[in-house]
């Protein structure tokens, strides 16, 4: 999805929680454009839309996690925050959400949720990557213990993962730099070194 610079960020709210997802709707709607759905049916008429999805994990009939699978699987361009009252286990390792946060959460919480996913639409493929398998990687430190991850193998393959992206990504902006300064001499004549 392409987005005119002038236009609002649309954001998704997908809870089975009608109160709480208009709480949310609430707290964000005077600076996004905020849709809600408090199923996953009703929530596929919006995905088309969507630029931000803040999607709850347990819900009656189709779960959450079963439209975050749809979602990849369409190859949707958009940001999917997870927000969801289930602790994070190591089965998120396979999951392809950018961000994910438990409830309860607050305003200032949810504004700073939707403002980082909001940032990362900008972002190339390969810094999205590297901020949601980062964000995975803090998640289960945040929640688990060091010897249930250590005994991880899928942990440590995200670890290495991240690493990975990290390096690609830092070549990649030295890159960006190199020739941004060499098309910024072009640009106001200075004489190349």
């Amino acid at each position: 999805m392409t987005r005119d610079d002038s236009e609002r960020t649309t954001v998704l709210i997908v809870d089975d929680e009608p109160d709480l997802a208009a709480t949310f709707a609430a707290w964000l709607d005077h600076e996004y454009d905020v849709q809600e759905a408090n199923d996953v049916g009703s929530a596929r008429a919006y995905l088309d839309t969507a630029d931000v999805i803040l999607l709850d994990r347990k819900m009656p009939g189709t779960s959450g996690d079963e439209l975050l699978d749809e979602i990849d699987e369409r190859g949707l361009d958009v940001q999917v925050g997870m927000l969801t009252a289930v602790d994070p286990d190591v089965s998120v390792i396979d999951m392809p959400f950018d961000d994910y946060a438990t409830k309860p959460i607050g305003r200032d919480g949810l504004r700073s949720l939707v403002e980082s996913l909001e940032r990362r639409l900008a972002y190339g493929e390969q810094l999205q990557e590297l901020y949601a398998v980062a964000t995975k990687r803090a998640t289960l430190l945040d929640t688990l213990d060091e010897a249930e991850l250590s005994e991880s193998s899928k942990f440590a393959d995200l670890t290495a993962r991240v690493e990975k992206l990290r390096e690609r990504t830092d070549e990649s902006l030295q890159s960006f730099r190199s020739d941004y300064e060499a098309a910024l001499k072009t640009a106001t004549g200075e004489q190349h070194d």
